[in-house]
C-alpha cells in the first residue's frame, strides 16, 4: 500500500501566525485492491473492508481477524507485568496480617478510576485501604514525602500507588527510612533508575516481557488485579464486568492508544459503562444525556465524561472525582455530578481567557519562529494550561511548553504537548538537569523548574528544536483513507466500517475523500463555531457539519474537496447519513481529470 501526496498552499513551518490557518497536507493512500481482495477472502469480509485493514497495516489474516473479533481472552498472562509476582504477594500478606493500606492515587480521570479500582476491589477482598488524590497544587503531580505523612497518620504500612511513582526514587528512600512498604502501579517511562520499591508494576519498563506496552494507569491497575484473583483461585469474569467500565474510562481519557489489549478492553468495557451498576457513573451519565443501555461511543468520554472528572482536580480537588465514582447515596451522587458539571463550564471559560492570552503572547514575541515554543505568565491556572497545551499545539503545529509562574514558591510548573511527529521522550531527558521534576509521554509531559532557571530552560528548548526537529515534521498532514463517489456512500457502507469500531486515538475513524462536492446551502451553528451544510454529490445530497469551522467564507454553489467521515444522522434519527468533515477546501483545478 502506497501513498499519493495531495499538496496545497503550505505554510512554511518558521511562521506558523495563528492568523494564518495551517492547512492540512493531504496524504491520500493508494490501495491496491487486489491484495484487499485477497485479505477480505480469508477473514470472510467484503473487499472494501479489506481496504481499510490494509490501510491500518492489518496485512495477515490473524491480525486482522483478532482486529475484527476484540476479545478479552486476547489480554496478556498478568504475571508477565514486571514485579507482579512480588506486588500480588505484598497485597496479599497485608490482606493476612490486616495491614491497613494507603491507595495512592493521581488527579485526572486515569489516576481517579485507578484508585477507585483498587479501593472498591482490595476492599471486596476484606483489606483495609484509604485512598488518596493529592491536590494538584498544593501536593502536586507524583508521589510525593507527604504521602508518608499519610501513611503514618492513617497508620497503613504500605502505600499502592496507582498512575504514578516510576521516578519517585527519592520518596520511596523516605518510606523505607519509616519502615512503610511501596508497591507501584504505573504507565508512565521510567528514568534512569527505578525506585527501590517492593515492587515496580510497569509495562513501559525495559525489562518488561508483557506484551502490550500501552496500557494506561487504570490498565495496569485492571491487569494487576486480575493476578490477583489467579493467584486466588477465583473466577476473572465477575471481576472483569465489575470493572471494565473504570478501564475504559481511564484509556480513553488518557489518549492510549485503541489497538491490541487496548482496543479488546475498551470494545467490551462500552457496553458495561453504557450500563454501569456504579450510581456514581449513572449520575453522570445523565448529566450528560446518555440513555442507559443506548450505544456509547469513545468520543463521549473523551469530550464529555473525561473532561467532567479531570475538572474537579483542575478547578477544586480531585476528591470530588473520587467520591463520585465510590458513592453509594443516591442525593450525594446527584449534587457531586453536578458539581463536576459545573467545575467543567468554569473550566471552559478560564481555558478560554488563558488560550487568548496565550495567543496574544505567541503573537506579539513572534515565538512561532522558534519550532518548540514556551508562553508563560503568573496569572494562569495550573490546572487548565495543560488543555490550553493541546489547543497551542494544534493551532501552530509544534510542541509547545506552557507555565505558570508562582514568585512566592520561586517556582514554575508547567504542560507540554507536542505533534505525533515529533517524541519529545529525548527532549525530557535533555531537559532533566534543568528541571526539579520532569517527565511524561512521547507526546506530553509535565515539569516544575526554579524560576532563575527558566531562561535557560527557553533557550535549551531553542537549542535541541533547531538541532532535532525537521521542518517537514512542523507541517500538519492528514491521512486519508480511501477517495470515493459520493455515491458510494450508503446506509450499508457504514454498516460495514462500523466493524473497525471502537475509534479513538491509534484507531481513527476512516477519512474518506469526495471531490468536487458541491455547496447546496450553509448554515452557522447558534455558537457562530461550527459550520452546517447539505453538499451534493453525483445525484445525491448529504447533510454535512464542519466543527470548528464557522468562520468559513462559502457561499451556494462553491465546489469543495471534502475529506470527512460518514455516520448515520442520529440528530435528526432519520436513516439517512451525514458526513462529519475534517477538513475541506475549494477544489482546485489541478485536480480535474
Amino acid at each position: 500500500m502506497g501513498v499519493l501526496f495531495v499538496w496545497e498552499a503550505l505554510f512554511y513551518c518558521g511562521s506558523a501566525r495563528r492568523g494564518e490557518r495551517m492547512r492540512n497536507r493531504w496524504i491520500v493512500k493508494e490501495i491496491n485492491w487486489q491484495e484487499a481482495a485477497a485479505l477480505a477472502e480469508k477473514v470472510n469480509v467484503s473487499p472494501l473492508l479489506g481496504a481499510f485493514l490494509l490501510s491500518r497495516g492489518l496485512l495477515q489474516p490473524e491480525e486482522a481477524h483478532r482486529f475484527l473479533n476484540p476479545s478479552l481472552d486476547q489480554l496478556g498472562d498478568p504475571m508477565k507485568l514486571p514485579d507482579a509476582e512480588p506486588a500480588i504477594r505484598r497485597l496479599l500478606l497485608a490482606k493476612e496480617k490486616g495491614e491497613r493500606v494507603l491507595i495512592y492515587g493521581d488527579y485526572d480521570a486515569d489516576g481517579v478510576t485507578s484508585t477507585t479500582l483498587w479501593t472498591l476491589f482490595l476492599r471486596k477482598l476484606g483489606i483495609q485501604v484509604e485512598p488518596f488524590v493529592p491536590h494538584r497544587e498544593r501536593e502536586g503531580y507524583d508521589l510525593q514525602n507527604r504521602a508518608v505523612d499519610i501513611a503514618k497518620e492513617q497508620g497503613a504500612s504500605l502505600i499502592l500507588t496507582c498512575d504514578c511513582g516510576t521516578r519517585a526514587v527519592d520518596v520511596v528512600e523516605h518510606a523505607r527510612e519509616h519502615a512503610i512498604d511501596v508497591v507501584i502501579t504505573d504507565h508512565h517511562a521510567p528514568g534512569s533508575a527505578l525506585p527501590r520499591a517492593v515492587a515496580v508494576v510497569n509495562p513501559q519498563r525495559v525489562d518488561s516481557d508483557y506484551p502490550y506496552p500501552h496500557l494506561c494507569g487504570a490498565g495496569v491497575s485492571f491487569r494487576l488485579g486480575e493476578g490477583m484473583m489467579c493467584e486466588l483461585g477465583m473466577p476473572v469474569a465477575n471481576y472483569r464486568r465489575a470493572f471494565l467500565d473504570l478501564v475504559t474510562i481511564g484509556t480513553v481519557s488518557d489518549i492510549m492508544p485503541l489497538t491490541g489489549e487496548n482496543r479488546a478492553m475498551v470494545a467490551h468495557g462500552l457496553p458495561l459503562l453504557s450500563n454501569t451498576r456504579k450510581l456514581g457513573l449513572q449520575k453522570l451519565l445523565t448529566i450528560i444525556g446518555h440513555t442507559p443501555g443506548k450505544e456509547l461511543e469513545p468520543s463521549k468520554i473523551g469530550f464529555q465524561i473525561g473532561p467532567r472528572l479531570n475538572a474537579a482536580g483542575r478547578i477544586d480537588h480531585a476528591n470530588l472525582a473520587l467520591d463520585l465514582l465510590l458513592s453509594e447515596n443516591e442525593t450525594e451522587a446527584e449534587t457531586l455530578a453536578a458539581t463536576l458539571n459545573d467545575h467543567n463550564k468554569l473550566r471552559q471559560e478560564i481555558q478560554d481567557q488563558i488560550t487568548r492570552e496565550a495567543i496574544a503572547q505567541i503573537e506579539a514575541e513572534e515565538l512561532y519562529s522558534h519550532k518548540i515554543i514556551l508562553v508563560k505568565s503568573p496569572d494562569w491556572q495550573g490546572g487548565v494550561i495543560g488543555i490550553v497545551a493541546s489547543r497551542l499545539m494544534r493551532d501552530y503545529y509544534r510542541p509547545i511548553f506552557i507555565t505558570t509562574l508562582d514568585k512566592e514558591s520561586g517556582m514554575a510548573r508547567g504542560s507540554i504537548r507536542s505533534v505525533s511527529p515529533v517524541d519529545i521522550r529525548p527532549l525530557l531527558e535533555y531537559i532533566e538537569p534543568l528541571c526539579d521534576k520532569c517527565g511524561g509521554h512521547k507526546a506530553a509531559g509535565g515539569f516544575s523548574i526554579r524560576l532563575e532557571r527558566l531562561s535557560e530552560l527557553e533557550q535549551a528548548l531553542i537549542h535541541w528544536g533547531n538541532l532535532h526537529i525537521q521542518n517537514e515534521q512542523l507541517l500538519p498532514t492528514l491521512e486519508v483513507d480511501m477517495e470515493v463517489q459520493g455515491s458510494a456512500i450508503t446506509p450499508q457502507f457504514v454498516r460495514e466500517l462500523s466493524a473497525l469500531a471502537p475509534f479513538g486515538h491509534g484507531n481513527p475513524a476512516p477519512q474518506l475523500l469526495c471531490r468536487k462536492a458541491r455547496v447546496v446551502n450553509t448554515k452557522v451553528s447558534r455558537s457562530g463555531e461550527h459550520l452546517m451544510m447539505v453538499l451534493a454529490s453525483g445525484d445525491r445530497q448529504f447533510s454535512a457539519v464542519a466543527w470548528g469551522r464557522g468562520n468559513a467564507l462559502l457561499k451556494q454553489g462553491d465546489t469543495l474537496d471534502v475529506v470527512f467521515t460518514p455516520e448515520m444522522d442520529t440528530y435528526n434519527n432519520d436513516g439517512s447519513v451525514r458526513w462529519n468533515v475534517t477538513d475541506f477546501r475549494i477544489a482546485n483545478p489541478m485536480f480535474e481529470e
